[in-house]
C-alpha cells in the first residue's frame, strides 16, 4: 500500500531543458522580430555608423538560426527525461522547429531560383 502512495506523491516538475528551449526561442523570435523591424528604418549618418548596423543585422540573422537550433535540442532533450511535465519541451520544440522549417524552406526556394536563372541560359543581369 506504501508504493502506491509514493507513486502517487511523485510531483512531476518541469524540466530546465524546456523551460531554457521555450525561452530561448521566445527570445531569439523576438530580437528576429527587432531585427527585421530595424532593417526598414531609413539609414542616416556617416558611412561608419552605416556599415556597423549593416553588420549588426546580418550578423543577427546569421545568429538566430543557430539559437533556435540550440532551442529545438534543447527541447527534444527536455521532452524525453521521464517524470516531468512536457509542455515547455514541447512549446520549445514548436516555436524553435517553425523558424528552421520556414528558414529551410525560404533557402530551398532562393537556390531554386538561382538554378533556373542559370539553368535557363540567362546570366544575373
Amino acid at each position: 500500500m506504501n508504493a502506491a502512495r509514493s507513486n502517487l506523491a511523485i510531483k512531476k516538475t518541469h524540466p530546465k531543458t524546456g523551460l531554457i528551449s521555450c525561452g530561448l526561442a521566445i527570445v531569439t523570435g523576438a530580437v528576429t522580430l527587432l531585427l527585421f523591424v530595424a532593417s526598414f528604418i531609413p539609414e542616416r549618418g556617416t558611412y561608419a555608423e552605416q556599415r556597423f548596423n549593416n553588420i549588426f543585422l546580418v550578423f543577427g540573422a546569421a545568429v538566430a538560426p543557430l539559437l533556435h537550433f540550440t532551442g529545438l535540442l534543447l527541447g527534444i532533450i527536455g521532452a524525453f527525461i521521464k517524470d516531468s511535465k512536457k509542455v515547455f519541451p514541447i512549446l520549445g520544440i514548436i516555436l524553435n522547429g517553425l523558424p528552421l522549417i520556414f528558414a529551410l524552406f525560404i533557402w530551398i526556394l532562393l537556390f531554386w531560383v538561382i538554378w533556373a536563372v542559370l539553368s535557363s541560359g540567362g546570366g544575373w543581369m
